[in-house]
């Protein structure tokens, strides 16, 4: 058996430990043994997840059916939600090669949807007067021009997401606008994209804005999306704005996908398609 199942490794595996500072500069670090306080801190995480609603609970219950091959490490089995809504769970942070190489206990055949440039378009609903930039987002185009422009090499996985962390950085999720008018990507990006380049230069959050886009991927994905797809009856786990599915629910997910997108954004999202145990198949559309 090349596979382990997760609910073989759901038994609580707690360790607590409690800081206490003694003196200036010096803490020591005591383990917490007292079994009185350690299930007031466990009933804390179970009514944490008795508030959560039936949806994503059949969501915890989804990742439960899921086996990952003998060769890794078990994963501890675990569904929580963040302040601006995104879920964290037992997928969210394991390498894509681990995520890729399991199967669902009954065989079927997993695939992940995988939104393209999912916080972009949510960027388009908080400014949505650069039409170019709105245009290049929805069709998947727009880390080509910019990276065709700097004349950098995106062919590869790898290479593309390099480009991507650096637009982020550089760019989208950094709050020093001194440092975000001097990079080399944010000059073509404003030669390209002027009005959103203006936007992300002037705008004045109370939240940083990937707390921001973060809340809106989460009401698109988690409170729309993924509770019509779950309500159906239809096999899902979400990693932000990816969904892992059944082969066989694949046109209706989509469908959903789509009527989703068009009714948020009046246009459709685009989505690339992987297949788990198979991770080399990668088709966009």
């Amino acid at each position: 058996n090349f596979y382990r199942h997760y609910s073989d490794y759901q038994r609580m595996f707690i360790k607590y430990t409690l800081s206490l500072e003694i003196k200036e500069n010096e803490i020591i670090w005591i383990d917490l043994t007292d079994e009185q306080l350690i299930n007031r801190i466990n009933l804390g995480i179970n009514e944490a997840f008795v508030k959560l609603p039936g949806y994503l609970k059949k969501m915890h219950s989804n990742l439960s059916e899921l086996m990952v091959p003998v060769t890794q490490p078990p994963l501890k089995l675990s569904l929580t939600r963040t302040a601006n809504g995104r879920i964290n769970h037992t997928l969210t942070n394991v390498k894509k090669e681990i995520r890729l190489g399991c199967q669902h206990k009954d065989g079927d055949q997993l695939i992940e949807i995988d939104a393209k440039n999912a916080q972009l378009i949510f960027l388009t609903q908080m400014f949505d007067s650069d039409i170019n930039f709105n245009n290049d987002v929805f069709s998947g185009q727009i880390y080509q021009n910019l990276a065709d422009r700097l004349k950098f090499d995106i062919t590869t996985e790898t290479q593309r997401k390099k480009f991507k962390e650096k637009f982020f950085n550089s760019i989208l999720f950094n709050e020093n606008k001194a440092i975000v008018k001097a990079s080399s990507l944010s000059k073509v990006f404003n030669e390209l994209y002027p009005l959103m380049y203006g936007f992300l230069t002037t705008i004045d959050l109370e939240q940083t804005k990937a707390s921001t886009l973060q809340q809106m991927e989460s009401e698109f994905f988690i409170c729309n999306l993924a509770k019509d797809i779950i309500s159906e009856d239809i096999w899902l786990v979400t990693i932000h704005d990816a969904l892992i599915i059944k082969e066989k629910d694949k046109n209706r997910v989509i469908q959903l996908l789509t009527e989703t997108s068009k009714l948020f954004f009046d246009r459709a999202i685009s989505y690339s398609i992987k297949y788990f145990n198979n991770s080399n198949i990668e088709r966009y559309h």
